[in-house]
């Protein structure tokens, strides 16, 4: 395997790279890439898939010397001048490093939790880092030293209960009583707004969401009436966003997006497209046809599933065959393309599975490519082998019960 695909594998958590080390005669051609990978972030999508961390450690763990590796990892620890996912990823293996018998390492971690909260600027991300060191230290040292985190989290006058580290000891140590977590129960009205609450909030905030699968028919209609009426491109296209999904109760009449179709620019353009992606219209697949043969060829390809019949097989393989997946973007053709395969029955592209695994770096997304692939018997033997050692835990766990 060449270093580049042995990187590009482990940033996308396959267990390909795994049994590629473990069967490597000369194990020291990969040292200098594994490092590599160790001292980058290597998680694509820290929310669903949490850090690569204990991924890493099984890799570290091949090699005999592994102290090269945890020294590295100390290392770069104690040297980090911006805070990112990485941070977790370092801390992730020193953990594990811990459970594996080294103990030495709970010293190294109580070192590094003083240097942390005495070193650099307090922003956003350090506290986000300082959140979940917090979580670690605690587990390592337990009430004695929870205390202590506590006192430092008022110290910085930080609310505890703001952070994920709250919660842990709120659930954990409830009977100390050492903070009160009072529940929220005032969530249930949050999507019940009019139309004109729901204009208000998407003028002052980035994302809005729901309104087309909350609002009452009266009020939809509203919206209808707004986007034939109204030319205002930012608007438009923030309205449009809320209604792109199979999901939404209240769906745009096709009428009016086909006539909003080059009203505005190129950009609202793609979010008409991606609206009527989710549509079943023989005027949607007339506009897939156009859309396959320019940058937007991806909306194509949702279109032509949504409208799936057999002769369009072909063209969507071909076309899918032209994404370039990237760890730096999120490639949200997956997620549909895993919904389409799961609830679909014949004549199946079933070739875009096999692309859609060895090329997306989301290891979220794959536990439900790898359910689809099981399902329609597409596993092969080297599949089924690499599928016990991917990064993902769910993906290892459906392996080992359901896969034989």
């Amino acid at each position: 395997m060449l270093k580049r695909n042995f990187i590009n594998n482990i940033k996308r958590g396959l267990g390909s790279a795994f049994v590629e080390l473990s069967n490597a005669v000369n194990k020291d051609e990969y040292r200098e890439s594994l490092a590599y990978c160790i001292t980058h972030n290597c998680t694509y999508d820290y929310i669903f898939e949490g850090s690569k961390g204990d991924y890493l450690y099984r890799f570290i763990n091949i090699y005999e010397d592994k102290s090269y590796f945890i020294d590295i990892v100390i290392n770069t620890l104690f040297n980090m001048k911006s805070y990112s996912s990485l941070h977790a990823q370092l801390l992730d293996i020193l953990m594990e490093d811990y459970y594996n018998g080294n103990k030495n390492t709970k010293r190294i971690l109580e070192e590094y939790y003083s240097h942390f909260i005495k070193k650099g600027r307090w922003n956003k991300n350090k506290i986000n880092c300082y959140d979940y060191l917090s979580i670690k230290i605690s587990c390592l040292f337990g009430i004695r030293k929870v205390r202590d985190i506590i006192a430092d989290w008022k110290k910085l006058n930080i609310n505890i209960c703001d952070y994920w580290f709250g919660f842990h000891v709120n659930q954990k140590y409830r009977k100390y009583n050492l903070i009160n977590i009072e529940s929220d129960n005032e969530h249930t009205d949050e999507y019940k707004h009019t139309f004109e609450e729901f204009l208000e909030l998407i003028n002052t905030k980035e994302h809005v969401y729901c309104f087309g699968s909350f609002a009452t028919e009266e009020e939809h209609q509203k919206c209808m009436d707004y986007l034939v009426d109204n030319n205002n491109k930012i608007i438009v296209k923030k309205i449009l966003i809320n209604y792109q999904s199979e999901y939404v109760k209240r769906k745009i009449n096709i009428e009016v997006l086909l006539t909003l179709i080059d009203k505005f620019d190129a950009e609202t353009n793609i979010e008409i497209y991606n609206t009527l992606a989710y549509y079943k219209d023989k005027r949607v697949v007339d506009l897939a046809f156009k859309l396959a043969e320019t940058a937007n060829y991806k909306i194509a390809i949702h279109m032509l599933m949504s409208n799936y019949k057999k002769e369009y097989k072909d063209l969507i393989i071909s076309l899918y065959k032209k994404i370039r997946f990237s760890f730096n973007s999120y490639e949200s053709l997956t997620f549909d393309t895993i919904d389409f395969m799961m609830n679909k029955k014949k004549n199946m592209p079933d070739e875009i599975l096999y692309i859609t695994y060895y090329n997306d770096y989301c290891a979220f997304n794959r536990e439900y490519i790898v359910r689809c692939m099981n399902k329609r018997n597409l596993l092969t033997e080297s599949i089924k082998e690499e599928l016990k050692y991917d990064s993902d835990y769910e993906t290892r766990k459906y392996a080992n019960g359901y896969i034989k």
